[in-house]
């Protein structure tokens, strides 16, 4: 997977703005915060580590995918599977 840290960073921006208006329970909220949380540090590492950085955005975009009927969440799913690919 090869992709730019400026790209993920702009989805990561897409997905905080997002989060309290996405029709998600209140867990489904937590695991994409977490998700979060977990990537932006990687945006400041000398080496950032593309396999965190994947699977936080595989974990986003599964917790997004189960958003029927959001354009802003069909939106942000369709450019992570551009990142990252399947």
């Amino acid at each position: 997977v090869n992709f730019q840290i400026a790209d993920v960073k702009v989805i990561v921006e897409q997905v905080k703005a997002a989060i309290d208006e996405l029709p998600l329970s209140k867990s489904a909220k937590d695991e994409l915060d977490a998700e979060v949380r977990t990537i932006e540090p990687q945006f400041s590492s000398p080496n950032p580590k593309r396999i965190v950085i994947v699977q936080c955005l595989s974990s986003m975009r599964a917790i997004l995918e189960g958003v029927a009927g959001s354009l802003v969440a069909t939106g942000i799913v369709r450019e992570i599977t551009k990142l990252i690919g399947n």
